[in-house]
C-alpha cells in the first residue's frame, strides 16, 4: 500500500519536473537564437525612426544613453535625437524625439506602445504626432485641458496615453538641454 502511494505522487511529480525540465530548455534556446534578429531589427526600428523626426541628418552618433547626434552628410551637426519613455495607460509609451540646433521640435515618433488598440494606439497617427513639430524647447508640452496650460489636443478616450506622450516629449526637451547644456 505504502509503495502504492509513494509511486502515485513519484511518477506524476517526476514527469512534471522532466516537462518542465525540457520546456525550459526550449525556450533557453529560442531566446539564444533569436536574441541577435530582435537587437538588430530594434536598431532598424531605431534608425528609421531617427531620420524620420530629424529628416536633414544623414548619421547619428550617441552622446549619451539616450540621446544622438544626428550629422548631415558634410558631418555638421544639424540637431539631436532623444529617446524617452513614460507609463501609459497599458504599458510604457517610447517616444523619439528629433530637435534642431536652434531648440525647435522637428518630428515626434511612437516607437513603443502597449495602449488600447483604437484608442491609445492612435498616438502613433501623423494627426496627433504633427502637433509637436515647431514647439520650442521653452514650450510648456502638455495636453491643453490640463491646468499646466499645454498645447497638445489629447486623443478623445485616451488622455493618459496623451499624457504619457507628452511627458516623454518633455523629458526628451530636458535631455536635449543637459547634452547642450542649455
Amino acid at each position: 500500500m505504502k509503495n502504492t502511494k509513494f509511486k502515485a505522487i513519484a511518477i506524476p511529480a517526476v514527469t512534471l519536473t522532466l516537462i518542465c525540465i525540457i520546456v525550459a530548455g526550449l525556450l533557453g534556446t529560442v531566446n539564444a537564437v533569436t536574441v541577435d534578429k530582435i537587437a538588430q531589427l530594434e536598431a532598424e526600428k531605431l534608425a528609421e525612426s531617427q531620420m524620420l523626426v530629424l529628416p536633414d541628418a544623414q548619421s547619428f552618433e550617441e552622446v549619451q544613453e539616450g540621446a544622438y547626434c544626428g550629422k548631415d552628410a558634410s558631418g555638421q551637426t544639424v540637431g539631436y535625437v532623444m529617446v524617452t519613455s513614460r507609463q501609459g495607460y497599458g504599458g510604457e509609451v517610447k517616444t523619439v524625439v528629433g530637435i534642431d540646433n536652434e531648440g525647435v521640435i522637428t518630428g515626434v515618433t511612437v516607437t513603443a506602445d502597449d495602449e488600447t488598440p483604437g484608442l491609445g494606439a492612435r498616438s502613433t497617427g501623423e494627426n496627433f504626432r504633427s502637433q509637436f513639430n515647431g514647439i520650442t524647447i521653452n514650450d510648456i508640452v502638455g495636453v491643453s485641458k490640463d491646468k499646466n496650460g499645454g498645447t497638445i489636443d489629447a486623443l478623445s478616450g485616451a488622455t493618459i496615453t496623451s499624457r504619457a506622450v507628452c511627458g516623454a516629449v518633455s523629458d526628451a526637451i530636458e535631455l536635449y538641454k543637459t547634452v547642450k547644456g542649455a
